[in-house]
């Protein structure tokens, strides 16, 4: 070292700041501090929000493009089935106590269609059936049993398109089970309870 580097050394070596001033510097530091802190606690929420407005953009979005696909028939007859299961917890009695076919097309001479028997449902005992509405078509809603003599709900509608669907499609709706096929222009939903 140098002489002038000894000298300087020397000369603030002995020089002790004074005890008011190290207090001044230090709560100037600590509100600098504090400053950066609180400038960043607004910069950090705006992150979050633009990140959850993202995330909510994002679900919203997909949840449209899934509402508006191209499988609108698939929408279609979810909305059959939520109908079909909403009229199903009703346990409406039937207006026609008949079990055949042929007295039931001749009672409910209001439908555009013809009762029909499917071959999914030759095994049931029909017991009568009454008018409902399944999407703002007219359908026949027919009490029927099972082979465990479960009470079940069929209702046959006619089909507004000319697509039939392809296989049948089970949903579970609200603790009952939906099964919709379709079979010679007509719709059959089956509603049977599942607990």
């Amino acid at each position: 070292m140098d002489d002038l580097d000894l000298k300087i050394k020397q000369y603030y070596g002995n020089i002790r700041p004074d005890s008011n001033l190290i207090k001044e510097l230090k709560d100037k530091i600590t509100a600098s501090e504090n400053e950066r802190e609180n400038k960043w606690v607004p910069f950090r929420w705006k992150i979050i929000l633009k990140f959850a407005a993202f995330i909510a953009l994002f679900f919203t979005s997909t949840y449209f493009i899934y509402q508006f696909s191209s499988d609108n028939d698939s929408n279609q007859y979810y909305e059959y089935a939520k109908e079909i299961a909403y009229n199903h917890t009703k346990g409406l009695n039937a207006e026609y106590l008949t079990s055949s076919i042929t007295e039931l097309n001749h009672y409910m001479d209001k439908l555009d269609f013809s009762i029909i028997n499917s071959e999914m449902i030759k095994d049931y005992t029909w017991s009568g059936a009454r008018y409902c509405s399944v999407q703002g078509a007219i359908a026949a809603q027919i009490k029927l049993k099972d082979s465990k003599n479960n009470v079940c709900t069929l209702y046959e509608f006619k089909q507004n398109d000319e697509n039939d669907l392809e296989k049948s499609q089970t949903y579970f709706i609200a603790g009952v089970k939906v099964m919709l096929w379709s079979d010679s222009g007509v719709i059959f939903g089956l509603a049977e309870d599942k607990n």
